[in-house]
């Protein structure tokens, strides 16, 4: 069973991850076809949804359409294989990552990979010692970078909160770290309703409520179970008794 699943936004890295698991020893395969019910006989499966250059929504069902097939109990970590240069869908694709998972789960984002020339200063990106919006990836005609600051392009698109830490704050111990990761999750500010798109969702799928039927969501928003569950419900099947009017005021009334 998978230890670690990676969701690359392209094929390449989606193979160099898995050359960089296997320098430490791991079993990595790099899958091109998504198959639910296939068992691979590996500690880390990597999967590409070539999504890096498609428009937000199209990346946001892509990925989500991935981690819900991979995903598993026993899944230690899920990794969202970025690009090195900040280009693509990066807060778009970690909103559906953590979406599509569990509520206790975190994302991590290192944006540096000094071994490639990618090193950030002051929150300041430079490939091989020249800003990030300078340099050839920056110039992409495709997916441009118009900034370097490495903050700005993460959290450009992420709904969720998100902390900035320092290289003095991670090389500290590991205890000193995980509590400031979890000061900085419960000072954080998370979406009551996180963003969905009903054409996306499995229970669902359709790009309008149909005729006849309504799409309900409940008031404890974080916890309910709705019709991002169970889907649409028919007008038939909706009972509704008013038993008191409160507003407006000069219109209350008990019934």
């Amino acid at each position: 069973m998978q230890k670690y699943i990676v969701i690359a936004d392209d094929l390449t890295g989606s193979n160099a991850t898995c050359s960089l698991f296997k320098k430490i020893g791991l079993r990595a395969a790099s899958i091109l076809k998504l198959q639910g019910d296939t068992n691979y006989d590996v500690d880390v499966i990597s999967y590409s949804t070539a999504s890096r250059g498609l428009d937000k929504e199209e990346a946001y069902k892509k990925v989500s359409e991935a981690i819900k097939i991979l995903k598993n109990k026993d899944v230690l970590v899920y990794n969202k294989r970025i690009d090195s240069t900040l280009r693509g869908n990066i807060g778009t694709e970690i909103n559906a990552m953590l979406d599509n998972l569990e509520d206790n789960r975190i994302a991590v984002v290192v944006p540096a990979y000094p071994d490639s020339g990618r090193i950030v200063v002051n929150k300041t990106m430079l490939v091989n010692g020249v800003l990030l919006e300078n340099s050839d990836a920056g110039k992409d005609p495709k997916t441009p970078i118009k900034t370097s600051c490495v903050e700005s392009l993460v959290q450009k698109d992420i709904k969720y909160s998100s902390t900035y830490f320092t290289l003095s704050d991670i090389s500290q111990p590991i205890e000193e770290i995980a509590k400031k990761i979890q000061e900085a999750k419960a000072s954080g500010n998370s979406p009551l309703t996180p963003d969905f798109n009903i054409e996306y969702l499995s229970s669902t799928k359709s790009k309008t409520v149909p005729e006849g039927t309504y799409f309900v969501l409940g008031d404890n928003r974080q916890h309910s179970t709705d019709s991002r569950v169970f889907g649409f419900v028919k007008k038939e099947a909706m009972i509704g008794k008013v038993s008191l009017r409160y507003y407006p005021f000069n219109a209350f009334k008990l019934f």
